[in-house]
This record gives structure tokens, C-alpha cells and sequence, in this order.
């Protein structure tokens, strides 16, 4: 095609460079945007480039130029935050149903929806995520992410249920200080993956429950052996169960009090709790009785058991009986 032909492109290049090769820590002078059209077949003075980017704000392109010696140009606003295309990548990442290839080709693509820059930035930290609009998700998650790529602790205050004398649910804070190493999506729910420094412990902690996250300057994260040999994503995804589906029935469990706070992340604030002892209280919640959730139940100790109904009990004893039949050999 000819030259003339390739001038008529130059709005379309221009920008393509400006989404994809200037953010606002990357903005690209005249004398760049020029060499870059060039590299093109496009040839387009300085002095004309102010007119097209002119031209461009005008169609209403959020273009912001910083004046100096020199003036630099970036897009400042795009159609997608950098936080909702962590998202798309997390929801992408976490897709059960797609092929890892597809799931590379996905991200790629959603990858341009910014800058370079930014794509690079969060391709390291996107692990596999879906949020839930809670108030201060974005911002707890930006901190986290921050103190990663700043090799530093963080500390915030983490909320449990209790329940009070009025057998209502509250929730009670306590402040820790651990190591962030990724973020993962399970049910609904963000979680931090996390080294306990003082116990050497990985640990996960909901993302809605976090509140006040701060990053510790000056303090580095610990677990650099153990996370220099292990996949951060496959290791968290092997740490979490997954989630009941099928048919649901009502079905009551008896739960140890220390066991409250499992209660009410398994099925939610809205549990209708009765007190049955000094050490225990009963709920009445909807979930299949088959073998997900009776392997749920197993994983959960000797503080769940099943109060009714009759049948479901019945279910759940062939259930632990088959499974002890794998050792009497």
C-alpha cells in the first residue's frame, strides 16, 4: 500500500501508542510519538503531531500533557481501571471449564485493555480472583499488592464472629502482622496468602474481614526459601475445599462455640443460631447431602456433627464407614 494510504492510519497508530505505550509514570514526548509513527511508514512533524493530539482530546480522549522543557503526553483514563482488569485476569485464571491455553490467550488480550506497563505490573500479581463488592476491597488489595512489590510486611486489624449475650453475631478485631505472598479467589471471597514470620506458618485470611491495611516499611517479608520453591497459586488452591453444589436440604449441625467463626464463613451472617449447652449451639442450614459435604464435615473435627434429620445422619455414617473400609485391609 502506498505512503498516502499509511498517512490516512496515523490517528489509529497514534492512539494504539498512546494506550498501550504511556500511562501516567510513562508519558512519551513528540519526538518519540514521531520516531514511532516513522517506524510505521507514517511521516508527521512535531508541530502537526500537537494538532492530532489536539484533535484527539477534542474527540474526547482523556490525553494529559505535562508542560516543561519539553511536553509529555499520556492517556490518563481508559475504559477499565487497572483493579477491574486484575479482576477480569483473576475470574480468567480461576476458570475451572477453560484450557490453559485458552486461559493464557484470554489474559493476553485482556492484558491490552492498558497500558504495557500496567499489564506487565499485573500479570505478576494477578493469582486467581472474582471480588465481591465490599467497601474497601480495591484498597486493601492495592496495599497488599504495593508491600509485594516492595518486599514488605503489612499489618491489619482481622475480624472474628463472637457472639454475645444476646446470642447476636459481632465481630471482634485483632491486629497481626504477617508477609503477603499472593491473593487467592475461592467462593466468592478474596483471600490473602500469607507467611506467619513467627510461627513459619502459611496462612489464609478473607479479604472482608481485613480491615486497615498498612504496609510495615522497613520490615521484609520472610518465606523468601520456602516461596522460591513453590507455586504461590497451586499451593493456595491446594489449601481450600470446594464448594457444595447439588440439591439442598435443611439440615442441623451442632457446632463447639469455638467454632463459630467457621460456621459463619461456610454459610453466611444470616445463620439462625440456638443456644444447646455451655459449650455448644445448633444451626439449621441448606446444603446437599452428599459426598462434598459430607467430606467437608469429616475435614472439620470432632466440633461439627449432624443432629438431623434422621436420614441425612444415616448418609453420613455409610459415608465415614466406606471411608474407614479403605484401611481395613
Amino acid at each position: 500500500m502506498g505512503d498516502g494510504f499509511r498517512q490516512k492510519l496515523k490517528f489509529l497508530y497514534l492512539v494504539q501508542m498512546l494506550q498501550r505505550k504511556t500511562d501516567e509514570e510513562h508519558p512519551a514526548g513528540l519526538r518519540s510519538m514521531s520516531a514511532y509513527l516513522k517506524e510505521l511508514g507514517i511521516t508527521e512533524e512535531e508541530e502537526a503531531l500537537k494538532k492530532d493530539l489536539g484533535i484527539l482530546r477534542e474527540y474526547g480522549l482523556d490525553i494529559e500533557v505535562s508542560e516543561g522543557e519539553e511536553p509529555l503526553y499520556c492517556l490518563r483514563s481508559r475504559e477499565f481501571y487497572p483493579e477491574e482488569i486484575r479482576i477480569l485476569m483473576d475470574m480468567v485464571q480461576s476458570s475451572g471449564i477453560i484450557t490453559k491455553r485458552r486461559r493464557e490467550a484470554l489474559i493476553a488480550k485482556i492484558g491490552k485493555l492498558t497500558s504495557a506497563y500496567k499489564e506487565e505490573e499485573i500479570r505478576r500479581q494477578v493469582m486467581a480472583s472474582d471480588a465481591r463488592g465490599r467497601d474497601n476491597l480495591y484498597q486493601s488489595m492495592n496495599t497488599v499488592y504495593r508491600s509485594m512489590d516492595e518486599d514488605s510486611e503489612i499489618s491489619f486489624l482481622y475480624y472474628e464472629w463472637i457472639l454475645t449475650e444476646d446470642r447476636k453475631l459481632k465481630r471482634k478485631g485483632e491486629r497481626l502482622t504477617l508477609s503477603p505472598w499472593g491473593i487467592l479467589h475461592r467462593d466468592e471471597y478474596y483471600y490473602l496468602i500469607a507467611m506467619d514470620g513467627k510461627s513459619g506458618v502459611v496462612k489464609n485470611y478473607r479479604f472482608d474481614k481485613m480491615r486497615d491495611v498498612m504496609i510495615e516499611s522497613g520490615k521484609k517479608r520472610s518465606g523468601h526459601d520456602f516461596f522460591s520453591d513453590v507455586d504461590v497459586a497451586d499451593f493456595a488452591a491446594a489449601a481450600f475445599g470446594g464448594v457444595f453444589c447439588g440439591k439442598e436440604e435443611e439440615i442441623y449441625l451442632e457446632f463447639e462455640n469455638r467454632l463459630l467463626g467457621k460456621a459463619v464463613d461456610t454459610f453466611g451472617e444470616e445463620l439462625a443460631i440456638t443456644e444447646t449447652g455451655e459449650k455448644s449451639f445448633t444451626v439449621c442450614v441448606k446444603a446437599p447431602a452428599d459426598r462434598e459435604f459430607f467430606g467437608w464435615l469429616a475435614g472439620a473435627g470432632t466440633g461439627v456433627k449432624i443432629v438431623g434429620p434422621e436420614n441425612v445422619l444415616t448418609e453420613y455414617k455409610k459415608f465415614l464407614r466406606k471411608a474407614l473400609g479403605n484401611y481395613n485391609r
